[in-house]
């Protein structure tokens, strides 16, 4: 597989999931994808269904989606960076405008590992921890992530 279809493999994963498309975005996922977050997760990060918990707090959250324009997109080997800026409205009304930066490491067609890299102080102040599960099903699934 080429570094182009790499590259489009990797947009069309960030912008389902700006888009608020999860489950075209969790398709484009291996099984055992780990996802990691800066300020958010720990060691390896999540699994899918820990992902696609966090997915929903972000529809939630950001109920129009992220509004993401990207800027820049390389790729080398199995990784691609896909460089951008959310803007949106919350579900509160309060302005998110967050600067990314994805690396997705791709091998035989679909994402393996996702480091997602942003300001998790806005994220904080806008949202507060939004990656905490809030029900005991929930926990279970985050220990085993």
């Amino acid at each position: 597989m080429g570094l182009e279809e790499k590259k489009k493999i990797a947009v069309a994963a960030i912008e389902n999931m700006a888009n608020l498309n999860h489950e075209a975005m969790l398709d484009a996922l291996a099984d055992d994808v780990r996802w990691w977050v800066l300020g958010a997760t720990k060691g390896e990060g999540m699994n899918k269904d820990r992902l696609r918990i966090a997915l929903r707090s972000m529809a939630k959250g950001l109920p129009n989606g992220l509004g993401l324009t990207i800027s820049r997109v390389m790729a080398e080997g199995d990784d691609v960076m896909v460089e951008g800026e959310g803007n949106a409205r919350t579900a509160n009304e309060k302005t998110y405008n967050n600067h990314y930066v994805w690396i997705l490491t791709i091998r035989g067609g679909t994402v393996v590992r996702g480091r997602e890299y942003m300001d998790p102080s806005h994220v904080m102040e806008t949202f507060g921890p939004v990656l905490r599960p809030k029900n005991k099903d929930a926990r279970e699934s985050s220990r085993t992530s």
